[in-house]
């Protein structure tokens, strides 16, 4: 038969767990990331078009990549005003020896883990990206990845 712990052992559980707890400093610091801008449909578009030219480059080198559209979904309650839903930046996630760089774009020059070079040149975008890429063998993409 199986007993509950009385109101009085878990009550002292409580107390003992308190007195070796130490507060968390409030961090003025640690604010929630910022969300992603909600972009017109064109322009997100746009941007997914100039990362598939970055990913059939990076293709042809043999580097394994996937293209990532978000859409961001908001629920309208009865009370506050909310933000609106659409999509966001779309990302390109690019399979390296490092683990997973990502890439995206502002429609002007693409944004690869920092370093960003021009859009209207996808083969040097790709390039300077497969310096430390993982080649595609046989379908398949980094160790215990598959497609």
């Amino acid at each position: 038969m199986r007993t509950t712990p009385s109101p009085r052992s878990r009550l002292a559980a409580v107390t003992a767990c308190e007195r070796t707890s130490k507060p968390v400093p409030e961090n003025e610091h640690s604010l929630p990331p910022a969300r992603p801008p909600i972009l017109d449909k064109e322009e997100a578009s746009r941007r997914a078009a100039l990362l598939g030219d970055l990913q059939s480059a990076l293709a042809a080198q043999g580097v394994d990549s996937v293209l990532a559209r978000t859409h961001r979904l908001v629920l309208e309650g009865a009370s506050a005003k909310s933000t609106p839903s659409g999509p966001t930046d779309p990302q390109l996630r690019i399979f390296t020896t490092g683990g997973t760089s990502i890439a995206t774009t502002n429609g002007r020059t693409y944004l690869i883990d920092g370093d960003t070079y021009p859009a209207g040149d996808p083969h040097a975008a790709a390039a300077a990206a497969c310096r430390n890429a993982v080649p595609v063998t046989a379908g398949r993409g980094p160790a215990g990845w598959t497609a």
